[in-house]
């Protein structure tokens, strides 16, 4: 995982990894220059589709349903919010992993619904059941762009 200091920088990082992933943290959030970027709410459309389906299914269809959302948008930098339906125990998904597949055609900006530490990211407290850590070794195609960064 690399951590970048600029937006610019962060998406030409991405641009030239397998995944085109950039994690951003939920403080920048509020960026005026995030403004220019379609913006996928994974919670919202992602749970609109799952609603109809029937519980045991969803865990088979969540890979193509996140990826039919990505590819409805025809820009080839998508900002993603609302990260946490993904982290359901019940989708039974690697939510990192998921959206590195997803990003090998188009650049994908998360907003980071967890905690950047000195050795990774996770999601939620140790004793939640939703509780993910990633190791930063393991996250060598992630570019993290930190709240400490200037967007330009």
């Amino acid at each position: 995982m690399m951590q970048m200091d600029s937006l610019s920088d962060a998406l030409a990082r991405a641009s030239m990894n397998r995944s085109r992933l950039v994690f951003l943290s939920e403080l920048l959030a509020d960026c005026n220059e995030l403004e220019c970027y379609k913006v996928l709410d994974m919670n919202r459309l992602l749970s609109e589709r799952l609603i109809n389906m029937p519980k045991h299914e969803r865990a088979r269809a969540i890979t193509t349903e996140v990826g039919a959302l990505i590819n409805l948008i025809p820009e080839s930098v998508v900002l993603i919010t609302g990260l946490e339906i993904l982290f359901d125990c019940s989708l039974a998904v690697d939510p990192i992993r998921l959206l590195a597949t997803c990003a090998k055609n188009k650049t994908l900006m998360v907003l980071w619904p967890g905690f950047k530490t000195s050795s990774g990211l996770s999601y939620a407290t140790p004793d939640h059941p939703e509780h993910r850590a990633y190791k930063a070794s393991g996250l060598s195609d992630v570019v993290f762009l930190a709240d400490n960064a200037h967007l330009y």
